[in-house]
């Protein structure tokens, strides 16, 4: 029966690199960014009261643009003139 051995994954890799294990596995989770954004928004997205939130998750969440947002809550954007 062979011997094995287990080894931390920070010894260096037998490779000519001499990069670690863990240098070697897995990759950045790009879903990891969201949940972190997520999780900062919610105390935040907390204080707005619900047609805001409304606004927000429209614009943001469904992608919807002003004039859309506008239109589905029967409401008018101000215009100014320019400056």
């Amino acid at each position: 029966m062979a011997r094995t051995s287990a080894d931390s994954e920070d010894t260096p890799a037998t490779l000519s690199s001499g990069r670690s294990y863990t240098d070697l596995t897995g990759t950045d989770d790009p879903g990891m960014e969201l949940v972190e954004d997520l999780q900062s928004l919610a105390p935040l997205l907390a204080e707005l009261d619900d047609r805001e939130r409304t606004i927000v998750e429209l614009r943001f969440g469904q992608e919807m643009t002003q004039a859309q947002i506008g239109t589905r809550l029967d409401l008018s954007q101000s215009t100014s003139p320019a400056c």
